[in-house]
C-alpha cells in the first residue's frame, strides 16, 4: 500500500509539474506577443503622424525627407514612400534626389492602396537588398490613398526586441 501511494503521488507531482511548465510557456509566449504588438503599434502611430504631416505636400519633399529621417532614426529603421505604381518617391537609406527603384514589395503596396489600411509584412527591400520587416500605412488626401508610407527594419530589430524580454 505504501508503494502504491508513493507511485500515485509521483504521478500527481509529475502532472502538476508538467502543467506548470506548460503554463509558464504560455505566459512567456503571451508576453512576447504583447511586446511585439506594442512595438508594431508604436511604429504605426509614428507613421500615421508622419502621414498627416503638412510637409508631405507637393513641392515640399526636402522638408518631409528631414522629418522622415528623424522618425526613422528614433525607431532605428528607414522610411520609404511609394506611389500607386510601386515607384519609390523617397527612401531615407539614400540621399534625397538619388535615383530610386520600384518597390520590391509590390503586393504589400497594392494592398495598402486597395484596402486603405495598415499592413505589416516581411518583404524583400529593393534598396536594402535583403528581407526586411515593413510596416506600411496609407497616406490619404481628399479621401483617396495617394501614397504608401513605410517604416522598415532588418529582422534583427525583432530579435533585439525579443531578447530584451528575456
Amino acid at each position: 500500500p505504501l508503494l502504491l501511494l508513493a507511485g500515485m503521488t509521483l504521478v500527481e507531482i509529475s502532472r502538476n509539474s508538467r502543467a506548470q511548465v506548460e503554463q509558464g510557456q504560455t505566459d512567456t509566449t503571451r508576453a512576447l506577443a504583447l511586446a511585439v504588438d506594442g512595438e508594431v503599434r508604436s511604429w504605426r502611430t509614428a507613421l500615421e503622424a508622419l502621414a498627416a504631416s503638412r510637409s508631405l505636400e507637393p513641392g515640399r519633399m526636402a522638408e518631409f525627407s528631414e522629418e522622415a529621417r528623424q522618425v526613422a532614426a528614433q525607431h532605428e529603421g528607414w522610411i520609404v514612400i511609394n506611389d500607386a505604381k510601386g515607384q519609390q518617391q523617397l527612401n531615407t537609406l539614400l540621399p534625397l534626389g538619388a535615383p530610386l527603384p520600384k518597390t520590391g514589395a509590390r503586393e504589400m503596396v497594392e494592398a495598402v492602396f486597395r484596402e486603405g489600411k495598415p499592413v505589416t509584412d516581411m518583404v524583400f527591400g529593393a534598396v536594402a537588398q535583403r528581407y526586411i520587416i515593413s510596416n506600411s500605412v496609407p497616406v490619404f488626401r481628399g479621401g483617396k490613398v495617394v501614397f504608401c508610407l513605410s517604416l522598415n527594419f532588418g529582422p534583427e530589430r525583432l530579435t533585439q526586441l525579443l531578447q530584451r524580454q528575456q
